[in-house]
């Protein structure tokens, strides 16, 4: 272990089952437990080493830089509104006979929310109505709906805009005073013509551009712009059949035939219901998308607030309500790094705060920030959050106080799973039949506590859709799912970073490999979490450690890595146990093996186990209880058949098997961490666990099928599973959440695309 840093870089920058709020118990299999000390032998030569003392900036960062306390709702919207309306006065609307974007919608939307609810930044906007009726009078649209992947073509994205021109349009169609009926009719016959008054199943592919050879290519069309596109032409050709304001325009000329409008919204309506339903069937397809999944969540806001179809508002009602129990799950003060799919261009940006707009818009829901102190400013990331906080959507009460970290310690499994013939060249996506033949799978895993957030970084899956529109360093693809680094979360504002580099200073990590999305890293279970780290020998630590962690490394007779002779751990603990916002021990463990093929020696490998304060009564317990758990023949060295895993047990006592192998790209079977045993336990003797129960196990293709598309389950403060179930989505189209404390209940079922149904409970008759 070097003088500044434990681990160096070395790399480039079921079914269909009748669900009840009561679900199903997994086995309590965990507990804490005592253990005698034993003592400790000098570390050798080659582990030794202490760092010396640093200051210590963002465990002890001052009062003021702290993360906010919860906002309501309306403080979040007041500063969205300053801001946007700021912007308005600075910038205008623009020219409106430029390419539009997003931004003069959003900027108007603000302004004349501002005006409707007499905030203070409306004082110089009297004119805005008249102004933003010129302005649509003369818009241009020069771009069409869907991804723009040939040459030569007209620019595509444009849906981009027709959401935010659909939430304008239904946001103020009850107050011509602001949106004038005169500014109404051009946003819908100008801004939104081409897509009214005739189907749009044609939107659902798109082709790709050759040289020379033209446009020959046909691709599925993505998640978020089906989302985009045919809700925004369900709405608007909704908004023609209904005429909310009696224009007598909307009902002459290419006006005149009203049922032509009313069959493209049903048409509309149906892929809608559809795309909808395989949401809670399998996921959303872009799962975690950076920056798409905030694009198809706007989407079905519009649908929520607008549908005037009882069963699509609660389609898309449950569709948002599923990705918030995720979300709530996946991430800590509002923050996640989680593995996603699209886009492969953003797989080295490492930056919590870039690109993923989900977490401003669940987080001006709830009212937690934390994020840097320039926010809400006016970018995109603002833009989705203003229009969250101005649409009707809310969290429902079930889900927000797991969003807020307001409650226990929860151990959640979740999974996005699909078909190769899903998203298949040449045929537009599925929905109807998402899922049939051959069932992939890209698993999440997390550890929920408080003040901490344990998060497997997932596996990189190809996509196998030949010919991919972009290929992205190493060989990934827009279509692939991409892993991030195993890491270790914490709360509080991280401030604002991008690379892999800044990543390390600020958070632990074992990336895996060099190119941390291609990796394989699944290996977490609780507060516990084995990776690797490419590019470095297999006596390096693999995980990175912040300088704030080296500051509290536990030192022992003038040492501070710890082992037995003859094993091949070597052990270090990092004491956070009086750190505000903290309050737990850091075990680290190194692994390896002599042996000197490359299966052995390519990467570093190695382990952290997150320790409750509460279980030790001082660090040094804590190392003596490790070492005396974990004698040398836990870490053999042999490499014989049956000998290429490790032992490690857990200070809650359970004893986890781990594969020796792990990254060197072996069967895609093989599972990180191959085994539990519960406490008091003998692995070499008695059966372990069920691992499809707990994990997920790759080995078992049934298990697999069997898995549930999101499980939460609550553990107490030893981490013993507690028998509740907090989430539960089988994988049908249902879901069930409960919050235990206050009872509140929420049940959704999707399992028919046509009749989606949802009940929400709460005991709070006020809510």
């Amino acid at each position: 272990m070097g003088a500044s840093r434990v681990a160096p870089r070395g790399r480039a920058a079921t079914a269909g089952v009748a669900l009840s709020f009561a679900l199903g118990l997994l086995p309590g299999v965990t507990a804490a437990g005592d253990h005698e000390a034993a003592p400790v032998r000098p570390a050798s030569a080659a582990t030794a080493g202490a760092p010396q003392p640093q200051p210590d900036p963002y465990l002890s960062h001052p009062a003021q830089d702290r993360p906010p306390t919860t906002q309501t709702l309306e403080a979040r919207r007041d500063g969205l509104i300053a801001a946007f309306v700021e912007d308005l006065h600075l910038h205008g609307l623009g020219n409106p006979a430029d390419r539009l974007v997003s931004q003069p919608f959003r900027r108007m939307a603000a302004g004349l929310f501002a005006l409707q609810v007499g905030h203070a930044s409306a004082v110089r906007l009297r004119d805005l109505p008249t102004r933003a009726a010129r302005f649509l009078a003369a818009i241009q649209p020069r771009a069409a709906a869907g991804t723009d992947g040939s040459a030569g073509r007209i620019h595509g994205d444009y849906d981009f805009v027709m959401k935010e021109l659909v939430s304008l349009l239904y946001r103020f169609r009850d107050a011509p005073n602001l949106l004038s009926d005169d500014a109404a009719f051009h946003l819908l016959d100008r801004g939104l013509g081409s897509y009214i008054g005739k189907r749009v199943d044609g939107e659902l592919t798109f082709r790709i551009g050759v040289p020379l050879l033209g446009r020959i290519i046909k691709y599925p069309e993505t998640e978020n712009h089906v989302l985009m596109t045919f809700s925004s032409a369900y709405l608007a050709n909704r908004f023609v059949v209904a005429n909310p304001r009696r224009d007598p325009r909307l009902r002459l000329g290419r006006y005149r035939e009203v049922s032509r409008f009313r069959s493209a919204a049903a048409a509309a309506e149906r892929v809608l219901l559809e795309a909808c339903a395989r949401i809670l069937r399998h996921g959303f397809w872009e799962a975690n998308a950076r920056p798409y999944q905030a694009m198809s969540v706007h989407a079905l806001m519009n649908l929520h607030a607008f549908a005037d179809s009882p069963r699509l508002r609660t389609a898309a009602h449950n569709a948002l309500d599923y990705l918030a129990t995720k979300f709530a799950f996946q991430s800590i003060d509002m923050r996640r790094m989680a593995p996603y799919r699209r886009n492969a261009r953003y797989a080295a940006r490492m930056a919590p705060y870039e690109s993923d707009g989900v977490p401003f818009m669940f987080g001006t829901l709830v009212g937690k920030a934390p994020w840097p102190a320039d926010f809400p400013g006016i970018g995109n990331a603002a833009g989705h959050a203003l229009w969250a906080s101005l649409l009707a959507y809310r969290v429902p009460r079930a889900v927000r106080p797991h969003m807020l970290g307001l409650r226990g310690r929860y151990w959640a499994r979740m999974m996005t799973r699909f078909a190769p013939d899903d998203y298949r060249i040449g045929r537009p996506p599925r929905y109807r039949n998402a899922g049939a033949g051959k069932l992939e799978y890209v698993p999440e895993l997390y550890f929920k506590t408080p003040t901490f957030l344990n998060s497997a970084g997932g596996r990189y899956n190809r996509y196998p859709i030949p010919g991919d529109t972009i290929v992205a360093p190493s060989s990934a693809r827009d279509s692939d799912f991409l892993a991030r680094p195993t890491m270790l979360l914490r709360r509080g504002h991280l401030d604002r970073f991008e690379t892999l580099s800044q990543l390390d200073e600020r958070v632990m990590n074992m990336p895996g490999a060099s190119s941390p999305w291609l990796s394989d890293n699944l290996g977490v279970y609780k507060g516990f979490a084995y990776g690797y780290r490419a590019e470095a020998e297999h006596l390096a630590w693999p995980m990175q450690l912040p300088a704030a962690y080296r500051a509290h490394l536990h030192g022992h007779r003038g040492t501070t890595t710890f082992g037995h002779p003859g094993s091949r751990a070597a052990f270090a603990f990092v004491d956070l146990s009086d750190v505000p916002d903290a309050g737990f021990y850091v075990v680290l463990g190194r692994v390896s093996k002599s042996a000197r093929g490359r299966v052995f020696r390519r990467f570093a490998r190695g382990f952290w186990e997150i320790v409750p304060r509460h279980r030790f009564p001082d660090v040094d317990s804590l190392r003596r209880a490790v070492l005396s758990a974990n004698p040398a023949s836990h870490f053999r060295d042999s490499h014989r058949r049956g000998e290429l895993h490790y032992l490690y047990r857990m200070t809650t006592g359970e004893t986890l098997e781990l594969d020796a192998r792990l990254g060197a790209g072996r069967a895609a079977c093989d599972n990180p961490i191959r085994a539990i045993w519960p406490r008091g336990a003998r692995p070499r003797s008695d059966p372990p666990l069920p691992l499809s129960q707990l994990l997920v196990d790759r080995c078992d293709r049934h298990a697999i099928k069997r898995s549930p598309l999101l499980n939460v389950v609550e553990v107490d403060h030893d981490d013993r599973f507690t028998g509740t179930t907090i989430a539960f989505a089988p994988g049908d189209g249902q879901l069930s959440v409960i919050d235990p404390e206050s009872g509140a209940k929420l049940y959704l079922d999707h399992r028919d695309p046509l009749t989606p149904t949802r009940v929400e409970q709460s005991p709070d008759p006020s809510e």
